[in-house]
């Protein structure tokens, strides 16, 4: 997971909200729910089909979010992740 531990999904209207930690630097994400979609080749009706999506490809939204988090994105902000694959 390159390094990237991942806490406290939770499911809202547009995707998931979630933290990544790595190296003590913690910044808040959201997994937009039309990547989580192309990443599941689903679409989701409920929350809890949503998680579990979220769940199912954690290892890949670790990898995208450290991605993001060395490219300095974020700074206090949430950090929209549209794309997953």
């Amino acid at each position: 997971m390159s390094g990237v531990s991942i806490s406290d999904p939770v499911a809202k209207e547009d995707g998931v909200e979630f933290t990544a930690t790595r190296g003590g630097v913690e910044q808040k994400f959201l997994a937009h729910r039309e990547a989580l979609q192309d990443l599941d080749y689903s679409v989701f009706e409920t929350a809890e089909a949503l998680l579990k999506a979220f769940h199912r490809h954690q290892g890949q939204i670790a990898a995208i979010a450290g991605r993001a988090m060395d490219q300095g994105a974020g700074a206090g902000t949430t950090v929209v992740l549209q794309s997953l694959l």
